[in-house]
């Protein structure tokens, strides 16, 4: 692997040096071969950063029943993540990814990341989701309560963590202002908390909670707002949740994600908020099955629970599947039932 990306890294920096068209005019083959040499060596002199490139696949066949049945193939995900350590205390990463809905590649995260075993604080710095809500799930399909809360930003966080608590807080500028207000400032904020309780051989569990000072900011909610992205107040948000584990063998995760006040959208008043509770088993090593119910208010589904089980049949390879009947708020709209089946890779 690394032979292969110091070759890539050989090939952009020679396809670099060749496609400035004035530079090159004026190198001869001569030098043009000595700087190429030159780059390869100081790429491969030993003294190059650590870096590990990684990527995940999933493919999907899903079924639908409601009005009428529909069956398609997608491609749901593909990321492919780049991840170098410069130094003792620095760390830079990013993401690209593929997502069938959208259709398109996009900048999926890029951080910097700054820490150190030997103390306790930490700090990232770049595009990633704030600590709101931690989303846990055993199912193919995103839990409601990710789907109203995951807010993506360029922020900045800092935080504290030992084995007993992990305590954070993030800031960033926000899309989302006020009705004639224009607040260019980076005035936004989410603050963390997660205790882990001392586990034992058999039991861990860990419990937390978080704050958002404006909900709307969620990358759902920010959606449906009107291209002004304004609302006529900033809504407080708050999620707590509860993890447990016995035995490494029975999992339990509870999540509750909801806004503090109503919030404008459309000329319509709501106070969205959603549940989340799963119920997983390990079978064996390799198989895992689990149960899920979830309920919302004033969002599009009011009721959703299934059944999931994943296969890990090879190396980095796992087959998935799992089935959901979702019943709607509208209700002239029918209940439906969604059977998925994934394959997904890692490397």
């Amino acid at each position: 692997m690394k032979r292969f990306i110091k070759f890539i890294f050989f090939i952009c920096a020679a396809l670099m040096i060749s496609g400035i068209q004035g530079f090159t005019e004026e190198m001869s083959n001569h030098e043009l071969s000595e700087k190429i040499a030159s780059l390869e060596e100081k790429i491969g002199n030993g003294n190059s950063l650590p870096v590990t490139v990684s990527g995940v696949i999933e493919f999907e066949a899903g079924y639908e029943k409601q009005d009428n049945t529909t069956t398609d193939f997608s491609t749901a995900t593909v990321d492919l993540g780049i991840e170098g350590k410069v130094n003792d205390y620095i760390t830079g990463s990013f993401v690209f990814t593929y997502n069938d809905e959208d259709g398109g590649v996009e900048l999926d995260e890029a951080v910097i990341a700054i820490e150190s075993e030997s103390y306790p604080f930490y700090a990232n710095l770049g595009h990633f989701v704030v600590p709101f809500g931690l989303y846990n799930t055993r199912f193919i399909s995103d839990p409601v309560t990710l789907d109203l809360g995951e807010t993506t930003q360029n922020t900045i966080m800092a935080g504290f963590a030992n084995d007993l608590f992990d305590i954070n807080a993030a800031f960033f500028n926000g899309e989302v202002n006020e009705t004639g207000e224009k607040d260019d400032n980076i005035s936004k904020y989410v603050v963390s908390a997660t205790l882990n309780i001392p586990s034992s051989e058999n039991f861990s569990a860990s419990l937390g909670g978080s704050v958002i000072s404006d909900i709307t900011e969620s990358d759902v909610l920010e959606e449906e707002l009107t291209e002004e992205k304004e609302v006529k107040d900033f809504t407080m948000g708050y999620s707590i949740f509860l993890s447990l584990s016995l035995m490494d063998k029975i999992f339990f995760d509870a999540e509750y994600v909801a806004a503090s006040d109503d919030i404008e959208i459309d000329g319509k008043k709501v106070e969205p908020n959603a549940l989340n509770v799963e119920l997983g088993l390990a079978v064996s090593e390799d198989i895992e099955t689990a149960v899920r119910y979830e309920s919302a208010d004033d969002y599009e589904i009011e009721t959703r629970y299934g059944v999931a089980a994943s296969w890990g049949v090879l190396d980095n390879t796992s087959l998935s599947l799992e089935y959901l009947r979702s019943e709607f708020e509208d209700k002239d709209l029918d209940d439906s039932d969604t059977i998925t089946a994934q394959l997904a890779i890692e490397f």
